[in-house]
């Protein structure tokens, strides 16, 4: 498993989650698979997600895991929002989806692996044009 239960403690203190999921650790467990499963969706094009999602402990990477832990917070407040600043949360996961998305544009550097495929890193075909020009007269 990428995060624990336990690891929850540094966006929630432990008594909000117990009490958010009524003391049954399947319900947290199953926010966390969510938050994992969205980030890993976000990440797919770009990155070889079973490399990063595969790791334990020191290896994982810590933004990354307390972005996991922000979303994972924030399916759990959906239940109940016990003590917990809702707005706080909000932009917390706002800003964290915000971030995911420029990094699987590539608009922000990352050492995280990159998907391969024959030993040759995948890359994202862009296409397009300039935006239309019209003249003021």
């Amino acid at each position: 498993m990428f995060i624990e239960i336990s690891e929850l403690n540094t966006v929630a203190a432990e008594y909000k989650v117990e009490e958010i999921t009524d003391y049954d650790s399947s319900i947290a467990q199953q926010c966390i698979l969510a938050a994992v499963k969205r980030v890993r969706r976000l990440l797919s094009g770009r990155y070889d997600v079973d490399a990063i999602f595969s790791t334990t402990g020191e290896e994982r990477d810590a933004e990354l895991v307390e972005i996991c832990k922000n979303i994972a917070l924030w399916f759990l407040i959906r239940r109940c929002n016990v003590d917990i600043l809702y707005n706080r949360v909000k932009e917390t996961y706002d800003r964290d989806m915000a971030y995911l998305r420029e990094l699987k544009e590539g608009s922000i550097p990352s050492d995280l692996p990159l998907r391969e495929t024959d030993g040759q890193p995948v890359s994202m075909l862009r296409a397009g044009s300039n935006r239309k020009f019209s003249h003021s007269w």
